[in-house]
């Protein structure tokens, strides 16, 4: 029997796939990349995936990362035409997979210090090894071509992570920048989420309208004081007082003291909160393939947890 593990990672077109043994923190292998262009289903380029790996896809843990919400048995990718039964995987495999969302998968890929690379943010607390057992959580924010965030908890079973789509919530806007930005998103699309506001880009037509119009450095404050509200409010929603790790392009909003600056400010002014978020310790995360990371870590925590055995080492 095969001591491979299957990894698969389906980010709105594209569709990454990768083979890991059991043993703790193995490197991925045969790993191969797609396009949903060329496939009218996922099963289909699992399938294809199989033969072209050379492997018996049957019996194999599983665990799979999708870009959407992960509710129930069909789950619907984000920005792509794929949807995807966890059911009918299980019926291909002849194993249930393990399903989350990349917020969770780039969560449980920050288990593995040697796959990423953290970069001190902010925060007074004493930064904790991941996961350390004490109270609260850790927040990972995820802030690519989409905004979401997970949870890592501890549960009586272990760790355990909540899945969130807070990037949805309404965004609520400080100052006359940020009120202008609002009232421009703002129209028959309905509410302005946090995630609209963020994607807001530099270049936006959006800014000539504010006070910042030509100001490019102004911009760039603005916008990555936008991202540490979210933030903030975000740490303060879901009790994450262990550490706040920053995911995918919002790096590129705090490049540089000034505006990691802009960030924290943000981040900590909360009336008679400030003193708790201040010691919420803050990272900046670069990392490459952490969906298939996460995805691993992920599957080995749940077979760890008695829903399976781990296998031997390869």
């Amino acid at each position: 029997m095969s001591d491979d593990w299957l990894l698969i990672d389906i980010d709105g077109g594209n569709a990454r796939f990768a083979l890991a043994c059991g043993a703790d923190h193995a490197e991925l292998r045969q790993q191969r990349h797609y396009s949903s262009r060329d496939f009218v289903t996922a099963t289909d380029c699992i399938l294809h995936y199989g033969r072209e790996a050379g492997i018996t896809l049957r019996g194999l843990p599983t665990a799979v990362v999708i870009s959407g919400p992960v509710i129930g048995d069909t789950v619907r990718v984000a920005r792509s035409p794929w949807i995807i039964s966890v059911r009918g995987l299980a019926y291909v495999m002849d194993r249930m997979p393990a399903v989350m969302n990349d917020s969770a998968a780039k969560l449980w890929s920050d288990l593995a210090p040697s796959s990423n690379r953290h970069s001190p943010l902010g925060g007074l607390a004493e930064p904790r090894q991941l996961p350390d057992g004490s109270k609260g959580g850790y927040l990972a924010v995820n802030f690519r071509s989409g905004l979401g965030a997970a949870l890592l908890i501890h549960s009586p079973h272990g760790i355990a992570h909540a899945e969130t789509e807070i990037g949805h919530i309404a965004f609520s806007p400080f100052g006359d920048v940020e009120r202008t930005v609002w009232t421009a998103l703002s129209g028959a699309r309905g509410p302005v989420g946090w995630e609209r506001a963020l994607l807001v880009g530099r270049d936006d037509p959006i800014w000539a309208g504010t006070s910042l119009r030509g100001n490019a450095i102004g911009i760039a404050r603005a916008r990555a004081a936008m991202l540490g509200a979210f933030c903030g409010d975000a740490v303060l929603a879901t009790g994450a007082w262990n550490g706040l790790l920053l995911h995918g392009a919002g790096n590129d909003l705090l490049a540089g003291d000034q505006l990691a600056a802009a960030f924290n400010e943000r981040f900590e002014a909360r009336a008679g909160y400030a003193s708790m978020l201040r010691r919420v310790p803050r990272w900046r995360v670069e990392a490459r393939e952490e969906n298939l990371v996460g995805a691993a870590n992920f599957l080995r925590a749940r077979m760890k947890a008695g829903e399976g055995s781990l296998s031997a080492p390869c």
